[in-house]
């Protein structure tokens, strides 16, 4: 929904559907009664999801921290990310060219913990709830003998869902296949609103190596409705305006 007002100008108003809004403005201290007054207001309907497939894919192509996902129902997701634990770091791509974002240790830890998490966050858009089915990627380990994973789901509430325990990606160096793919069936999540995540743990590798990770792809369905947003510009015509602040509350 967007509203225009003809008389102060408004800065940073937003609201979802639903909700409470706050507003600032530039106001006078009388209104002009010669100035134009009025209320237009522009109305869209929200997007509704009912076991809508959609997908999240990581290429990891680009060897840095900030990759984002792409999504194919990019109006349903606010945003993706990905988080790592204070141990792990992302050391740009692989030398082999298999075009793939290497992740490193700055120490060698022997089980899964926070410190070794890597997590690829997705937040659907408020009003919109993500149920994961199946999560895929693909990974080698360079140089290494170690590099362990533990692969889980995080629902919104935080809680997890175990999907794979100490696998361990195939090598550079082996001729037959070097990339090892990994894909599993997701069950038993919970659904609710909020971000959600694949958690992968890289534990067992020492300092200096690197595991590397490309073609994550997490799928899923929607449901429920993205919450509409309330923008509004306010024009006031006088030559005497001064500085005040308008608070509306609303839902």
């Amino acid at each position: 929904m967007k509203i225009k007002y003809f008389g102060a100008t408004l800065v940073g108003l937003t609201m979802t559907l639903g909700g409470a809004f706050a507003l600032n403005a530039m106001l006078a201290p009388a209104v002009n009664p010669a100035a134009p007054h009025g209320l237009q207001k522009e109305e869209a309907e929200a997007t509704a999801y009912e076991n809508t497939p959609a997908t999240a894919t990581w290429t990891l192509d680009l060897g840095t921290a900030d990759q984002t996902a792409t999504f194919s129902v990019a109006d349903a997701f606010a945003g993706s990310a990905i988080t790592i634990g204070e141990n792990i770091s992302v050391k740009g791509l692989d030398n082999k060219g298999k075009q793939m974002t290497w992740f490193s240790p700055a120490a060698k830890e022997n089980a899964p913990a926070e410190s070794n998490a890597i997590r690829f966050v997705i937040e659907p858009q408020f009003g919109v709830m993500f149920t994961p089915t199946k999560v895929s990627f693909k990974s080698t380990r360079f140089g290494t003998n170690g590099g362990n994973m533990n692969v889980s789901w995080e629902n919104p509430d935080k809680t997890t869902v175990a999907l794979a325990e100490g696998i361990l990606p195939n090598r550079d160096n082996d001729a037959t296949n070097p990339v090892s793919e990994f894909e599993y069936n997701v069950t038993g999540t919970t659904t609710t609103l909020g971000s959600c995540a694949l958690l992968i743990n890289l534990y067992n590798l020492d300092s200096g190596k690197n595991v590397g990770i490309k073609d994550l792809v997490i799928e899923g369905t929607l449901t429920g409705a993205n919450a509409e947003t309330v923008t509004a510009t306010w024009s006031y015509d006088n030559d005497a305006v001064k500085a005040a602040t308008l608070a509306l509350s609303g839902s």
